[in-house]
């Protein structure tokens, strides 16, 4: 019984751990339409966490999550989901951004949708001003930048 209980409590301490490696900041609120024509409203956030610098590329993952479910029209299955996480290439320099990853989930919490661009289709462009992915690209490139000075004051 002892051995059930350390278990359990060792399975809650790295659900909370592993649930709290995350650092979601929120960019603003999306919309998408549903399968009816009506608007779904969301919200969509930065996984700080996530953040990673190479070969000047900053790449992050993106979360929206909406209040029902939603079809996409643009490169997009149809199929209905409520949460959609894309991994975005973020170029600072020209503020540029293209898709890496892409996955999509039911209300139900199982994958609707996947797929991860290669290389050779990766399509870099400037994300719409005012947008949502516009907004990512700033808090993704200021983090960046501080993660660089960071790293580069412990020398």
């Amino acid at each position: 019984m002892k051995a059930a209980q350390s278990m359990l409590l060792a399975a809650a301490l790295l659900t909370a751990f592993a649930a709290s490696a995350r650092d979601w900041r929120l960019l603003g609120s999306v919309s998408r339409s549903a399968s009816d024509a009506r608007e779904v409203t969301g919200m969509a956030e930065l996984d700080a966490s996530s953040l990673t610098l190479a070969d000047g590329l900053v790449r992050a993952w993106v979360r929206e999550t909406f209040s029902g479910e939603v079809h996409d029209g643009a490169g997009s299955t149809g199929v209905g989901y409520t949460v959609s996480k894309t991994l975005y290439g973020f170029r600072c320099q020209d503020r540029n951004v293209a898709v890496l990853a892409y996955t999509s989930y039911r209300a139900d919490g199982t994958m609707a949708e996947s797929r991860r661009e290669r290389d050779a289709s990766v399509r870099f462009a400037p994300a719409p001003s005012n947008s949502v992915l516009e907004q990512a690209a700033g808090v993704a490139c200021q983090l960046a930048d501080a993660k660089r000075a960071a790293s580069q004051g412990g020398r």
